[in-house]
Protein backbone atom coordinates (compact mmCIF):
# COMPACT_ATOMS: atom_id res chain seq x y z
CA UNK A 1 0.00 0.00 0.00
CA UNK A 2 2.84 2.33 0.88
CA UNK A 3 4.56 1.63 -2.45
CA UNK A 4 1.31 2.32 -4.30
CA UNK A 5 0.91 5.65 -2.52
CA UNK A 6 4.48 6.63 -3.37
CA UNK A 7 3.97 5.64 -7.01
CA UNK A 8 0.77 7.67 -7.29
CA UNK A 9 2.46 10.66 -5.66
CA UNK A 10 5.39 10.50 -8.09
CA UNK A 11 3.02 10.18 -11.06
CA UNK A 12 1.01 13.21 -9.93
CA UNK A 13 4.20 15.21 -9.37
CA UNK A 14 5.45 14.28 -12.85
CA UNK A 15 2.15 15.23 -14.47
CA UNK A 16 2.21 18.58 -12.66
CA UNK A 17 5.75 19.33 -13.75
CA UNK A 18 5.68 18.26 -17.42
CA UNK A 19 4.38 21.55 -18.95
CA UNK A 20 7.35 23.50 -17.62
CA UNK A 21 10.17 21.00 -18.18
CA UNK A 22 10.61 20.48 -21.91
CA UNK A 23 12.92 23.02 -23.53
CA UNK A 24 12.38 24.41 -27.01
CA UNK A 25 14.13 22.70 -29.89
CA UNK A 26 16.34 24.68 -32.27
CA UNK A 27 13.61 24.68 -34.91
CA UNK A 28 11.14 26.08 -32.37
CA UNK A 29 13.64 28.75 -31.34
CA UNK A 30 14.09 29.80 -34.97
CA UNK A 31 10.36 29.82 -35.64
CA UNK A 32 9.48 31.85 -32.55
CA UNK A 33 12.43 34.24 -32.98
CA UNK A 34 11.29 34.85 -36.55
CA UNK A 35 7.67 35.45 -35.52
CA UNK A 36 8.68 37.95 -32.82
CA UNK A 37 11.17 39.69 -35.13
CA UNK A 38 8.63 39.85 -37.98
CA UNK A 39 6.15 41.69 -35.76
CA UNK A 40 8.86 44.01 -34.45
CA UNK A 41 9.87 44.82 -38.02
CA UNK A 42 6.25 45.55 -38.89
CA UNK A 43 5.45 47.77 -35.92
CA UNK A 44 8.82 49.51 -35.53
CA UNK A 45 9.48 50.04 -39.27
CA UNK A 46 12.83 48.24 -39.36
CA UNK A 47 15.03 48.14 -42.43
CA UNK A 48 16.41 44.87 -43.78
CA UNK A 49 19.73 45.08 -41.88
CA UNK A 50 17.96 45.80 -38.60
CA UNK A 51 15.55 42.94 -39.29
CA UNK A 52 18.41 40.45 -39.57
CA UNK A 53 20.14 41.72 -36.42
CA UNK A 54 16.91 41.74 -34.41
CA UNK A 55 16.30 38.13 -35.44
CA UNK A 56 19.77 37.17 -34.16
CA UNK A 57 19.20 38.96 -30.85
CA UNK A 58 15.81 37.30 -30.31
CA UNK A 59 17.29 33.93 -31.24
CA UNK A 60 20.07 34.33 -28.67
CA UNK A 61 17.57 35.38 -26.01
CA UNK A 62 15.24 32.41 -26.55
CA UNK A 63 18.18 30.03 -26.77
CA UNK A 64 19.50 31.30 -23.45
CA UNK A 65 16.27 31.28 -21.44
CA UNK A 66 15.00 27.92 -22.70
CA UNK A 67 16.79 26.08 -19.88
CA UNK A 68 15.88 28.44 -17.03
CA UNK A 69 12.14 28.67 -17.70
CA UNK A 70 11.55 25.40 -15.87
CA UNK A 71 12.72 27.11 -12.68
CA UNK A 72 10.93 30.37 -13.51
CA UNK A 73 7.60 28.56 -13.78
CA UNK A 74 8.16 27.19 -10.28
CA UNK A 75 9.12 30.54 -8.82
CA UNK A 76 12.79 29.73 -8.27
CA UNK A 77 14.54 33.01 -7.41
CA UNK A 78 17.87 32.20 -9.06
CA UNK A 79 16.11 31.14 -12.28
CA UNK A 80 14.04 34.33 -12.33
CA UNK A 81 17.13 36.46 -11.75
CA UNK A 82 18.90 34.60 -14.55
CA UNK A 83 15.94 35.18 -16.87
CA UNK A 84 16.03 38.94 -16.31
CA UNK A 85 19.79 38.89 -16.83
CA UNK A 86 19.24 37.39 -20.28
CA UNK A 87 16.46 39.90 -20.89
CA UNK A 88 18.71 42.84 -19.97
CA UNK A 89 21.41 41.60 -22.37
CA UNK A 90 18.81 41.24 -25.11
CA UNK A 91 17.32 44.69 -24.56
CA UNK A 92 20.76 46.29 -24.37
CA UNK A 93 21.77 44.68 -27.68
CA UNK A 94 18.54 45.98 -29.22
CA UNK A 95 19.45 49.50 -28.06
CA UNK A 96 22.55 49.27 -30.30
CA UNK A 97 20.40 48.33 -33.32
CA UNK A 98 17.22 50.38 -32.98
CA UNK A 99 17.08 54.16 -33.30
CA UNK A 100 16.07 56.17 -30.26
CA UNK A 101 12.53 56.56 -31.59
CA UNK A 102 12.25 52.87 -32.38
CA UNK A 103 13.59 51.82 -28.99
CA UNK A 104 11.20 54.03 -27.05
CA UNK A 105 8.33 52.60 -29.08
CA UNK A 106 9.67 49.09 -28.47
CA UNK A 107 9.91 49.67 -24.70
CA UNK A 108 6.34 50.95 -24.66
CA UNK A 109 5.00 47.62 -25.96
CA UNK A 110 5.03 44.99 -23.24
CA UNK A 111 4.82 42.07 -25.67
CA UNK A 112 8.13 43.21 -27.20
CA UNK A 113 9.91 44.63 -24.14
CA UNK A 114 9.12 41.78 -21.72
CA UNK A 115 8.08 39.02 -24.11
CA UNK A 116 7.48 36.06 -21.76
CA UNK A 117 4.96 35.44 -18.98
CA UNK A 118 3.74 32.43 -17.04
CA UNK A 119 0.18 31.22 -16.73
CA UNK A 120 -1.16 28.07 -15.05
CA UNK A 121 2.20 26.33 -14.68
CA UNK A 122 3.20 27.11 -18.29
CA UNK A 123 5.17 29.86 -19.97
CA UNK A 124 4.12 31.70 -23.09
CA UNK A 125 5.22 34.42 -25.49
CA UNK A 126 2.98 37.46 -25.16
CA UNK A 127 3.19 38.24 -28.86
CA UNK A 128 0.90 35.28 -29.64
CA UNK A 129 -1.85 36.90 -27.63
CA UNK A 130 -1.69 39.93 -29.94
CA UNK A 131 -1.00 38.19 -33.26
CA UNK A 132 -2.60 34.78 -32.96
CA UNK A 133 -2.24 33.58 -36.58
CA UNK A 134 1.11 31.82 -36.34
CA UNK A 135 1.25 30.98 -40.07
CA UNK A 136 1.05 34.59 -41.30
CA UNK A 137 4.18 36.70 -41.74
CA UNK A 138 4.54 40.25 -43.05
CA UNK A 139 8.05 39.58 -44.37
CA UNK A 140 10.03 36.73 -45.84
CA UNK A 141 12.45 34.82 -43.65
CA UNK A 142 15.63 36.67 -42.57
CA UNK A 143 18.68 35.95 -44.73
CA UNK A 144 20.38 34.35 -41.70
CA UNK A 145 17.37 32.27 -40.63
CA UNK A 146 18.93 28.86 -41.30
CA UNK A 147 22.59 29.74 -40.80
CA UNK A 148 22.69 31.74 -37.57
CA UNK A 149 23.78 29.63 -34.61
CA UNK A 150 24.54 32.14 -31.85
CA UNK A 151 27.94 33.28 -33.09
CA UNK A 152 27.14 36.92 -32.18
CA UNK A 153 25.76 36.17 -28.72
CA UNK A 154 27.01 37.64 -25.44
CA UNK A 155 28.80 34.40 -24.63
CA UNK A 156 31.25 35.34 -27.40
CA UNK A 157 31.04 39.16 -27.27
CA UNK A 158 30.75 40.26 -23.66
CA UNK A 159 30.49 43.93 -24.60
CA UNK A 160 27.92 43.30 -27.29
CA UNK A 161 28.60 42.45 -30.95
CA UNK A 162 26.19 45.13 -32.20
CA UNK A 163 27.77 48.04 -30.31
CA UNK A 164 29.05 50.68 -32.73
CA UNK A 165 27.60 49.07 -35.88
CA UNK A 166 24.86 51.71 -36.25
CA UNK A 167 25.40 55.44 -36.39
CA UNK A 168 21.87 56.75 -36.05
CA UNK A 169 20.64 58.38 -32.85
CA UNK A 170 20.59 55.62 -30.23
CA UNK A 171 18.84 55.30 -26.90
CA UNK A 172 20.99 55.24 -23.76
CA UNK A 173 18.92 55.12 -20.61
CA UNK A 174 17.47 53.05 -17.77
CA UNK A 175 15.00 51.18 -19.99
CA UNK A 176 17.86 49.00 -21.24
CA UNK A 177 18.23 47.32 -17.82
CA UNK A 178 15.02 46.10 -16.25
CA UNK A 179 16.74 44.85 -13.09
CA UNK A 180 17.79 48.41 -12.25
CA UNK A 181 14.43 49.93 -13.14
CA UNK A 182 12.22 51.34 -10.41
CA UNK A 183 9.33 49.14 -11.62
CA UNK A 184 11.37 45.90 -11.42
CA UNK A 185 9.26 44.46 -8.59
CA UNK A 186 6.09 45.22 -10.52
CA UNK A 187 7.50 43.61 -13.66
CA UNK A 188 8.35 40.42 -11.73
CA UNK A 189 4.86 40.31 -10.27
CA UNK A 190 2.99 40.87 -13.52
CA UNK A 191 5.23 38.54 -15.56
CA UNK A 192 5.62 35.65 -13.11
CA UNK A 193 3.51 36.52 -10.04
CA UNK A 194 6.59 36.83 -7.82
CA UNK A 195 8.05 39.79 -5.99
CA UNK A 196 11.55 40.39 -4.63
CA UNK A 197 10.02 41.67 -1.41
CA UNK A 198 7.40 39.34 0.03
CA UNK A 199 5.81 42.00 2.22
CA UNK A 200 5.29 44.34 -0.72
CA UNK A 201 2.09 44.39 -2.73
CA UNK A 202 2.26 45.31 -6.43
CA UNK A 203 1.55 48.89 -7.35
CA UNK A 204 -1.28 50.18 -9.51
CA UNK A 205 0.83 49.53 -12.59
CA UNK A 206 -1.45 47.91 -15.18
CA UNK A 207 0.32 45.98 -17.97
CA UNK A 208 -0.97 45.46 -21.48
CA UNK A 209 -2.20 41.91 -21.17
CA UNK A 210 -1.87 39.44 -24.04
CA UNK A 211 -5.01 39.14 -26.13
CA UNK A 212 -6.03 42.78 -25.83
CA UNK A 213 -5.99 43.14 -29.59
CA UNK A 214 -7.17 40.34 -31.84
CA UNK A 215 -5.98 41.77 -35.13
CA UNK A 216 -2.85 43.79 -35.96
CA UNK A 217 -4.84 46.24 -38.08
CA UNK A 218 -6.81 47.34 -35.04
CA UNK A 219 -3.78 47.85 -32.85
CA UNK A 220 -3.45 51.58 -32.11
CA UNK A 221 0.25 51.14 -31.43
CA UNK A 222 1.05 50.66 -35.12
CA UNK A 223 -0.68 53.67 -36.61
CA UNK A 224 0.86 56.94 -37.80
CA UNK A 225 4.21 55.40 -38.65
CA UNK A 226 6.61 57.40 -40.85
CA UNK A 227 7.06 56.20 -44.41
CA UNK A 228 10.81 55.54 -44.58
CA UNK A 229 12.50 54.61 -47.84
CA UNK A 230 15.01 52.26 -46.19
CA UNK A 231 12.57 50.21 -44.18
CA UNK A 232 11.44 46.75 -45.18
CA UNK A 233 8.97 46.50 -48.04
CA UNK A 234 5.94 44.66 -46.78
CA UNK A 235 4.55 41.76 -48.75
CA UNK A 236 2.69 38.58 -47.88
CA UNK A 237 4.76 35.67 -46.76
CA UNK A 238 4.21 32.20 -45.50
CA UNK A 239 6.74 30.30 -43.46
CA UNK A 240 8.23 29.05 -46.78
CA UNK A 241 9.11 32.49 -48.15
CA UNK A 242 12.34 33.46 -49.83
CA UNK A 243 15.51 34.19 -47.93
CA UNK A 244 15.22 37.95 -47.91
CA UNK A 245 12.49 40.54 -47.27
CA UNK A 246 9.92 40.90 -50.02
CA UNK A 247 10.16 43.77 -52.45
CA UNK A 248 6.49 43.66 -53.24
CA UNK A 249 3.63 46.02 -52.57
CA UNK A 250 2.78 46.88 -49.00
CA UNK A 251 -0.35 44.98 -47.89
CA UNK A 252 -3.59 46.86 -47.49
CA UNK A 253 -4.43 47.44 -43.86
CA UNK A 254 -8.14 47.22 -44.56
CA UNK A 255 -7.94 43.55 -45.54
CA UNK A 256 -4.87 41.38 -45.00
CA UNK A 257 -4.59 38.36 -47.26
CA UNK A 258 -3.04 35.55 -45.26
CA UNK A 259 -1.12 32.67 -46.73
CA UNK A 260 -0.83 29.37 -44.95
CA UNK A 261 2.36 27.28 -45.15
CA UNK A 262 0.63 24.96 -47.62
CA UNK A 263 -0.07 27.89 -49.93
CA UNK A 264 -3.79 28.10 -49.25
CA UNK A 265 -4.84 31.72 -49.08
CA UNK A 266 -7.34 33.07 -46.63
CA UNK A 267 -8.48 36.53 -45.62
CA UNK A 268 -10.76 35.99 -42.69
CA UNK A 269 -8.35 37.65 -40.23
CA UNK A 270 -6.61 36.31 -37.19
CA UNK A 271 -8.39 34.48 -34.44
CA UNK A 272 -7.70 35.17 -30.81
CA UNK A 273 -5.52 32.71 -28.90
CA UNK A 274 -2.11 31.97 -27.51
CA UNK A 275 0.63 29.49 -28.20
CA UNK A 276 1.66 27.40 -25.23
CA UNK A 277 5.22 26.12 -25.22
CA UNK A 278 6.15 22.58 -24.25
CA UNK A 279 3.14 21.09 -26.02
CA UNK A 280 3.47 19.11 -29.22
CA UNK A 281 4.60 20.87 -32.38
CA UNK A 282 1.30 20.26 -34.12
CA UNK A 283 -0.51 22.38 -31.57
CA UNK A 284 2.08 25.16 -32.01
CA UNK A 285 1.64 25.22 -35.78
CA UNK A 286 -2.14 25.09 -35.74
CA UNK A 287 -2.58 28.58 -34.28
CA UNK A 288 -4.02 29.20 -30.91
CA UNK A 289 -4.68 27.31 -27.76
CA UNK A 290 -7.30 28.85 -25.59
CA UNK A 291 -6.28 30.31 -22.32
Amino acid sequence: MKKLAITLFCAALLAWSLPGRAAMSLSEIRRNARFLSDRMAYELSLNSIQYGDVYEINYDFLYGVRLVMDGVVRGNESSIDRYYEYLDMRNEDLSYVLSRRQYLEFAGKEYFYRPIYTDRNMWRLKIYGVYSNVTYFYFSIPVNFYTYNGIHSRSRYHGGYYRGRYHHNLYHGPLCHIRNHKAYDDYRWHDFRVSSRLDRKPSRYVPVRPGRYDHPDKNPGISNRPNQNDRLDKGHSSSRGSNRPNNGVRPSKSRLRQVSPAGTSRSDGEKKGTVVFNHDAKRNRSGASRR
